[in-house]
């Protein structure tokens, strides 16, 4: 027969698998999150060098 007891434990280790995966879909989140930053900033910077190359070709009279 299956028991109470057998329930609840089911019920607990559903919930701790629950809890697992929104922790790791939450550790996801944040490495993405800092994945995009990173990713934001390096294309700043390239952007930034673009420009610098427009202002020395300009002065070079290219």
């Amino acid at each position: 027969m299956y028991s109470a007891e057998l329930k609840i434990l089911d019920r607990n280790t559903v919930q701790y698998m629950v809890d697992q995966m929104q922790e790791a879909t939450n550790s996801l989140s944040a490495e993405v999150s800092m994945k995009q930053e990173a990713l934001q900033s390096k294309e700043q910077q390239l952007e930034e060098a673009h420009q610098k190359i427009k202002e020395l070709q300009q002065l070079l009279g290219k």
